[in-house]
């Protein structure tokens, strides 16, 4: 017999296959950033002469147009898949882990579990700040 608590016996749930939930809505909103970086250059390009203004609108147009969709769509995937997750009994997002305190809260990026079910949560802030606390707090 043991003096741990039953959340520690409890085995991390099996993981999803494919980039966590937090990589995907991260990388979407990285890419949507890139499409909005575009807008200030299109208007840029109306101080140059007639026959370049013309080509490099319209290729910052299709760059900005094509990042915003395809940022939006892998944010959604994201989103999407961070609902799985929850389904799965774990979570990658911070917010998640705080706001559902019955799942296993992994590592985005290795998928190590940082805390489990029940376990103190962190304060509000930083995700790097939280992610050395826990470090900190685990001996690694």
């Amino acid at each position: 017999m043991t003096n741990e608590p039953a959340s520690r016996a409890e085995p991390p749930p099996t993981t999803l296959h494919g980039r966590s939930g937090l990589q995907l809505v991260i990388r979407g909103g990285a890419i949507e950033a890139l499409g909005v970086v575009c807008v200030p250059l299109i208007v840029v390009t109306f101080l140059l002469p007639d026959a370049a203004r013309v080509y490099w609108a319209a290729a910052l147009v299709t760059i900005g147009v094509s990042a915003a969709i395809i940022g939006g769509v892998m944010g959604l995937f994201g989103y999407h898949k961070l609902k799985k997750e929850r389904e799965a009994g774990y979570t990658t997002s911070p917010q998640d882990a705080r706001k559902y305190p019955t799942l296993f809260w992994l590592h985005p990026v290795t998928m190590q579990v940082m805390l489990r079910p029940h376990e103190p949560r962190p304060p509000m802030g930083a995700l790097g700040k939280q992610l050395n606390m826990i470090a900190i707090i685990r001996g690694r």
